[in-house]
This record gives structure tokens, C-alpha cells and sequence, in this order.
């Protein structure tokens, strides 16, 4: 016999936070490629030093595609929630032209 452990969440965060995880990843792999360029510069390896200023700009290259490509599948509802509140417009006293429009949107 086997127990599986479930855990039921009460929520879901859509994964609203790798944005910001995202950005601070790069951001300290930026930090630590300048780090680099200036810790070679100064040493005896000075020869090395301008191979490595590609570096920073593939990675700007890369959040700035990341961005792009992934961001509006955070920034956007999934259908679910748009139907939930449709719904709960729609069966509301209060419904009026600019919250239909916004639920639609």
C-alpha cells in the first residue's frame, strides 16, 4: 500500500513573480560580468579582456528576448479568471457599459 501526500492549494499566483526573479537574475549576472571584465583588465590577462565585452551584451540580448517572448503570458489572465469574472458581471445588479468592456478586453 502506498500514501501519496497531496497538498490542495487555496490559491494560485500564476507564476506573477518570475518576471521580477528573472530580472534580478540578470542583473547580477550583469553585475558579475563587469566584475570580470574589471578584475581582468587589471590583471595579467588584459589580452583576454575585450572577448569578454560580448558577454554583457548577449545577456541584455537575452532578458530583452526573455521579455518579449514570455512576459504577456504573465501580464494577461488566463481564460478561467476572464470567465469568473464575466460571470460575476454578468450576473451582478451593477453591470454597466465600462465593465463590460473591461471584462472583454
Amino acid at each position: 500500500m502506498q500514501i501519496i501526500n497531496v497538498y490542495n492549494q487555496q490559491y494560485e499566483s500564476a507564476a506573477a513573480f518570475w518576471p521580477l526573479v528573472h530580472s534580478r537574475i540578470i542583473a547580477s549576472m550583469l553585475i558579475s560580468q563587469f566584475l570580470l571584465l574589471g578584475l581582468l583588465s587589471t590583471k595579467k590577462a588584459a589580452k583576454s579582456t575585450p572577448l569578454l565585452v560580448i558577454l554583457p551584451i548577449l545577456t541584455f540580448a537575452f532578458h530583452k528576448y526573455c521579455q518579449r517572448r514570455f512576459e504577456p503570458a504573465f501580464r494577461k489572465y488566463p481564460i478561467e479568471v476572464r470567465y469568473a469574472a464575466f460571470n460575476k458581471l454578468w450576473n451582478s445588479v451593477e453591470f454597466s457599459t465600462p465593465n463590460f468592456l473591461f471584462v472583454l478586453l
